[in-house]
């Protein structure tokens, strides 16, 4: 029992730091993007090939390569006149282990409207629409390999 007590008393300080359901939320242009994303512990990381990208990484390092590694990433995407967010987590292999994508995922399932499954090259994105955003569009989740994508879509056809 003390065990349990110890592990549940651990488990909110291993989740300080991370990105939550009502940060996500929040984001409604660059400069508050990047502020959430050095609030909680990201990094930039190289500049993109594709211009009007920022890219950021969780305590990000390089392997052998020079490629970027990290237990999530986050990009903000310059479409116009609109930043366009999306968040790739590592699925962590224990059920017991802090997962950010699950904790959003089931945030987001109660208090938003499922509108409908959107194909991307050969994923698919399960929707919603959530009226406390202060972004514009949709927030859509899906899972790859060992990732959990999360993404910001203007439209769903």
């Amino acid at each position: 029992m003390k065990k349990l007590i110890i592990l549940l008393l651990f488990i909110p300080l291993v989740s300080f730091g991370q990105l939550s359901y009502k940060d996500i939320m929040k984001i409604d242009s660059k400069d508050n993007f990047i502020k959430l994303m050095i609030d909680n512990g990201y990094a930039s990381t190289d500049k993109s090939s594709i211009e009007g990208q920022i890219n950021f990484g969780y305590r990000p390092s390089k392997d052998d390569t020079g490629e970027y590694i990290s237990t999530s990433f986050a990009n903000y995407t310059f479409i116009e006149d609109l930043g366009l967010f999306s968040f790739q987590f590592s699925r962590p292999e224990s059920s017991y282990a802090y997962d950010p994508y699950d904790e959003i995922l089931q945030k987001v399932k109660r208090k938003c409207k499922f509108i409908k499954v959107k194909i991307v090259d050969t994923d698919n994105y399960a929707c919603y629409e959530c009226k406390q955003a202060e972004w514009e569009g949709y927030i859509g989740f899906t899972n790859v390999g060992k990732s959990g994508l999360i993404g910001q879509f203007l439209y769903i056809d």
